[in-house]
């Protein structure tokens, strides 16, 4: 590198923030302007909070990582000048660099302030690292002078039917309206009629009072929760191992590990701040850790795998069982894995070396498969056994979300414990991620859970009447949308929300939703870290928090048990519920501790004042009386025979390549993206709420081999339709050669309709994850 100077990740963010605000220099490299927004440009020289400004704790609103930020709130105007007080760096701030984007301007009891959103220097779990969709955590609040001010204000009905417009009307009126449209149909279709749809990242308090409601109120077993989409358990291969599907890590581990195998799991998008922390303090970029990336992608991930001087497995798609047994084939074969561990905390080893050693799972026959030479299967297997105890086995949807995840979770499950990862700095066999958890305390559902595992079967047959669509964006979340999307427009449809969305266009009732911020909210990280996200500001309009409207329309159909008065009560009906569960034991954390905890949050379960920091470990054994969560205390090897006539692609269940769709579909998630990127991009009324964030993705594209493209004529910057056997989208033709010839890639929930992958995708769901087949035959047309 010469005499160059290296260039950061905080300069990449310093350059990917500056070039919302409008104009900075870096290093000497130019940052471009805001562009056409100006309207959301955000002040270009942030004042300083002064010493008199209110001061809150909170945590990212968006992924599983839950960095930890400061909120600083003072009278317009009456700021510290950045030119008195050292505007780079600027102590006991971080970031270390107070970007213009961190700071907007709102009002708050009718007077102009100025707010600032930092990361903390001090939250452990993202050493104050943030990603791109933090850094415009301040960009998402309310405020008439940013593209936010378009928030729902007032509860709307549609009085006359289907065919009259939605009108504006008082709480009172909005909530006796559906209550009475909930009672008439239970009352002639009974309370499976009404289902709902939640999603789970809508804060501990806001999932637990639906739940009530819907199981133990009105006794409806219809629902479908946003994190699974089909109610029930999308880690139910990983349970059957460890007993739990549970994260077990904690953030230490991704500096303390010496390997990092990760499958279906893009952690550099999603997990950005753990991801930065191996490649910078853990030393990843060094080879201090290395890494094993399995994906069908050859994403950036890929050359920071082989440059740590670990391996990238470019695999076929819906192969990873056929892997993760070959892998164990070779460490069973050679001796390879921990036979201490194996010995000391499992079952059912002879039936796993009985599957594993079958030929057809040889290395040699294996590639013929995975599409993985036989060559890296091995060296794979070698650098495993070299790092056994010391490795982080982490997976997440992309080998979930197919109807083969079951098979996907277990082979690498058992592959991780038989290798003793678990329970040890920088050692863990784990879900990667998912959403932060919304609520633990479940009732049961009152019909069995097993009538409601698709609540897309009950909408075909006709026996939902009415569905609630509760945090949740259906017309981008649910799948095969072509099919779905008209027998719901259909229903009696009701909408909580924060904006104005399709769905909110075609509900009959709309209740507008406080978020983030405007009141006292907790939720979990993945590393199963509590937090308090402190209310620093009110919500617009007659806009309430969720678990208020349920608790007033509970009320209003005679339902008793929701006489809440504030958000701590909701809080301490869960904890209390929650005493003596294994993973999520949080009965001893009050609501003083969470606010004691500042950013940081408490880490459960949470047992004698003492948080477990890893799962599954000696610390846990002591606390909690066993290893595993299994009654023996055990992890449990015997699901492995799952594998033994495994077929990944003929599948009963798996659509197949024909020579009408030729290619495999598959998606990734974008860090620009959170779920539907509700915060950036209004799908509905096409407003860009944070501009500079939504221009990075502007259209959704397809990613295509160079080979594919010549083959049906297309350029990269073509559109083009994405065509299934179930719809059709669009997007833009992205030639190049991310994926191997055979499979073109898309962004997971794109948030324009016409765009949203869920128009070609399939509702066939994985018998025991109750997760849909994200992989989807296509054809691809030049329009």
């Amino acid at each position: 590198m010469g005499n160059e100077k290296e260039f950061s990740r905080r300069d990449l963010l310093k350059v990917s923030a500056a070039a919302a605000a409008g104009a900075c220099v870096i290093n000497g490299m130019p940052v471009f302007a805001a562009g056409k927004f100006s309207e959301a440009k955000a002040v270009e020289f942030a004042e300083l909070p002064p010493a008199h400004a209110e001061t809150y704790d909170t945590a990212c609103r968006y992924c599983h990582v839950m960095c930890g930020y400061k909120v600083y709130i003072w009278p317009k105007g009456t700021g510290l000048k950045p030119d008195k007080a050292k505007f780079y760096p600027v102590e006991k701030m971080r970031g270390d660099w107070p970007n213009p984007v961190f700071t907007v301007e709102a009002k708050k009891n009718g007077k102009d302030v100025s707010i600032m959103i930092v990361p903390d220097n001090k939250d452990v779990a993202s050493g104050s690292n943030y990603s791109v969709r933090g850094a415009f955590n301040a960009q998402s609040l309310y405020s008439e002078k940013l593209p936010t001010r378009i928030r729902l204000k007032k509860p709307m009905i549609r009085k006359g039917g289907k065919t009259s417009p939605l009108a504006e009307v008082s709480w009172d009126e909005a909530i006796g309206f559906c209550a009475e449209n909930f009672r008439k149909i239970i009352n002639q279709y009974g309370p499976d009629a009404i289902g709902a749809v939640y999603g789970d990242w809508g804060y501990l308090q806001n999932t637990h009072v639906l739940l009530k409601w819907l199981f133990t109120g009105i006794k409806s077993s219809t629902l479908a929760g946003n994190g699974y989409l089909f109610w029930g358990d999308e880690s139910w291969g990983l349970a059957d191992v460890v007993g739990a599907g549970t994260r077990s890590f904690t953030s230490e581990d991704f500096i303390k590990t010496k390997l990092i195998f990760c499958a279906g799991k893009n952690l550099k998008d999603t997990g950005s701040s753990w991801y930065y922390q191996a490649l910078s303090t853990g030393g990843m970029n060094k080879g201090d850790i290395k890494m094993i990336l399995v994906d069908p992608r050859r994403i950036q991930m890929a050359e920071d795998a082989e440059k740590s001087g670990g391996l990238f497995l470019q695999i076929n798609p819906g192969t990873d069982a056929i892997l993760g047994a070959s892998l164990m084939h070779v460490l069973v074969m050679h001796d390879l894995y921990d036979k201490e561990f194996v010995q000391k905390h499992t079952t059912g080893f002879d039936t796993l070396k009985q599957t594993v050693l079958n030929s057809r799972f040889a290395p040699e026959n294996a590639e013929k498969i995975t599409g993985i030479p036989a060559a890296k299967i091995i060296a794979a297997a070698e650098m495993l056994a070299k790092h056994k105890g010391q490795t982080m086995v982490l997976f997440e949807k992309g080998i979930m979300h197919q109807v083969t995840g079951y098979e996907n979770e277990v082979a690498y499950s058992a592959m991780g414990i038989i290798l003793g990862n678990a329970g040890k700095p920088g050692a863990c066999t784990s879900r990667a991620g998912g959403h932060p958890r919304g609520t633990w305390a479940d009732p049961p559902a009152p019909n069995g859970a097993s009538s409601m595992r698709s609540i897309c079967e009950k909408i075909d047959k006709g026996e939902i009447k009415s569905l609630w669509a509760y945090i949740s964006n259906i017309y981008i979340q649910l799948p095969n949308l072509s099919k779905y999307k008209p027998q719901i427009d259909k229903m009696f449809l009701v909408v909580n929300e924060i904006y104005p969305t399709d769905t909110t266009a075609a509900a009959d009732v709309v209740f507008p939703a406080a978020t983030w911020g405007e009141w006292n909210t907790i939720q979990a990280s993945e590393d199963r870290r509590l937090h308090i996200q402190q209310g620093f500001m009110e919500a617009p309009g007659d806009a309430k928090p969720d678990w208020w409207i349920v608790a007033q329309l509970a009320k209003r159909m005679g339902l008793s048990g929701y006489d809440w008065k504030n958000e701590q009560e909701i809080y301490d009906d869960v904890r209390a519920q929650t005493k003596g569960s294994f993973t999520s034991d949080i009965s001893e954390i009050e609501w003083k501790d969470l606010i004691k905890s500042g950013t940081n949050g408490i880490q459960f379960p949470y047992k004698n004042r003492r948080s477990i920091s890893r799962l599954y470990s000696l610390e846990t054994e002591e606390v909690m009386g066993r290893r595993f969560k299994h009654d023996d205390g055990k992890a449990h090897l015997e699901p492995v025979k799952a594998l033994a006539d495994f077929d990944p692609y003929n599948h009963p269940l798996r659509d197949k390549i024909t020579n009408e769709y030729p290619l495999w579909m598959i998606m990734h998630r974008a860090n620009e993206i959170w779920n539907t990127g509700y915060n950036f991009y209004n799908n509905g009324l096409n407003v860009p709420l944070t501009p500079n964030l939504y221009e990075r993705l502007p259209e959704q594209t397809v990613s295509i081999n160079p080979k594919d493209a010549r083959a049906i004529g297309v350029k990269s910057g073509d559109w083009v339709a994405v065509n299934s056997r179930n719809g059709s989208m669009k997007a833009v033709a992205k030639v190049n050669g991310l994926t191997a010839p055979g499979v073109v890639d898309v962004m997971s929930l794109y948030p324009k309709t016409e765009s949203t992958p869920n128009m070609v995708t399939s509702e066939k769901a994985d018998p025991k994850l109750a997760e849909w087949d994200r992989m989807v035959p296509v054809n691809i047309v030049k329009v």
